[in-house]
This record gives structure tokens, C-alpha cells and sequence, in this order.
């Protein structure tokens, strides 16, 4: 076990809890993430308290995070990379340090093999305004809300529930925008989900109706000899046997 941090990690937790409401980085719940660009911004103390929580965990060869989540009362720092932060829409998360200041326990967690990492939402929050994407992020965010996707958040964490629930909204991602699923004829933009590459074609039977009939769906998955098809028919869905 590492020896105990001094004394000063601790005060970490009154400077959250005054500073909750200044508007850097984003919330949720008792949580508070900031972009490590934004940490010049924040006051000194709670620099000095991130700065001496990053050292602790530096020793445990921690590199290559951009996000910075700190718990209300200080007892918990944890330090997040998220390599597609300002290049993707919902970046995914790839490892992560977290540290408890009360025992200086290190632990790491990498998601980089996962089928089902972590994602990142609302990422206007974490970029400059200068940033060429932010204006892009923020209109895509309000896309979200419109349609009601933000509705429960407890269910939108992982990226592949998160993309199922686009998709059952009856949107698809294209880039940084959502469009409706009856407006797509050919391809799908959405990224691998867990090896599984996914595929929607709908050629329309008639000019400005449902092409809902020739619908299908092929997903040839982490195995080449391996694949399938889901047919639609009237919104049914009928899986070959």
C-alpha cells in the first residue's frame, strides 16, 4: 500500500462543493468532469488538488488521459482518456485511473478491447470556443433532447445501448447530425459496435413512401463464415432461422 497523501487532498472536496455551479466541464450526479484544457480555469486550490492527485497517480504510469472527474467531497479523482474527445460525437472511453484519497489506492481499467466501452456525451462542454467542432457538438446535443434521448439517463453509458436506443427512436448517427431511419437509403454511418458491423439498406418500392418493405438489415459480425440477415415487412421483423 502507497503511504498517505497529505494532508492538503483533502480540503479538495469544499472547493468542488463552491464551485459546483461555475459553468467548466460538465456534472453528473455527486461527479464533475473537466477537460484537462480546463483545468487553468478552475481556482487554485482545487488546481493544486488535481495537480497532486495526477502526481499519485503518475507513479502508477498513468498517461494519455484528457478528462478529469472529481467527486463532490474529494474522496475520489479519476483520470480518463477518451482519444476521439473533439473528433468524434460520443467518444468512447479507453482506460482510466482512479484514485481513493483516503487509502492513495491507484486502480486502472482498460476498455480498449471492450465490446461495449463507455461513451461521452454533451462534448461541447469539454471544447475551447474556438474549436471548429463545438458548434457542431452543440447542435447535435440539441438533437438529442429534441427526440427525447436524454430522457433516462441511466440507460445511455455504454455505446451499444446507446446506438440501439438512437436506432429505436428511429434515427441513425451520420456524422454529427441524427436523421430518420425512413430518410436513409443507403448505408449506415454508425461505428463498429463490439466487432459488429452494422448495415441498413431500404431501397424505396415508391417515390416519397415507406420503403419499409425492403428493409433489411446484415450484420457479418466478428466471423467471416458467419452472417445474417433481418427482413422487414411492415415493420415486422423476421429472422431467417
Amino acid at each position: 500500500m502507497h503511504p498517505q497523501p497529505p494532508p492538503r487532498a483533502r480540503p479538495c472536496g469544499l472547493v468542488v462543493t463552491t464551485f459546483r455551479m461555475e459553468p467548466i466541464g460538465k456534472r453528473i450526479g455527486v461527479k464533475w468532469y473537466i477537460h484537462t484544457d480546463q483545468i487553468a480555469s478552475l481556482p487554485i486550490a482545487l488546481q493544486s488538488a488535481i495537480s497532486f492527485a495526477a502526481d499519485t497517480v503518475n507513479r502508477h504510469d498513468a498517461r494519455g488521459f484528457n478528462v478529469v472527474r472529481v467527486d463532490d467531497n474529494g474522496s475520489e479523482f479519476a483520470f480518463l482518456n477518451y482519444p476521439g474527445l473533439g473528433k468524434e460525437p460520443f467518444p468512447t472511453l479507453e482506460s482510466s485511473w482512479r484514485l481513493d484519497v483516503s487509502t492513495s489506492h491507484v486502480s486502472y481499467r482498460s476498455y480498449r478491447d471492450s465490446l461495449n466501452p463507455p461513451i461521452l456525451h454533451r462534448t461541447e462542454l469539454f471544447l475551447q470556443d474556438g474549436d471548429a467542432t463545438k458548434s457542431r457538438c452543440i447542435l447535435l446535443t440539441q438533437q438529442c433532447e429534441q427526440v427525447g434521448l436524454f430522457d433516462n439517463p441511466a440507460i445511455i453509458g455504454f455505446q451499444r445501448q446507446w446506438f440501439d436506443l438512437i436506432r429505436q427512436k428511429g434515427y441513425e448517427l451520420h456524422g454529427y447530425d441524427l436523421r430518420p431511419l425512413g430518410n436513409v437509403d443507403n448505408g449506415f454511418s454508425g461505428p463498429d459496435r463490439g466487432g459488429i458491423e452494422y448495415r441498413r439498406k431500404c431501397p424505396s418500392l415508391w417515390p416519397n413512401r415507406i420503403s419499409g418493405l425492403a428493409c433489411y438489415e446484415s450484420y457479418p459480425g466478428p466471423f467471416p463464415s458467419v452472417s445474417g440477415v433481418v427482413f422487414l415487412t411492415f415493420g415486422v421483423y423476421h429472422r431467417p432461422p
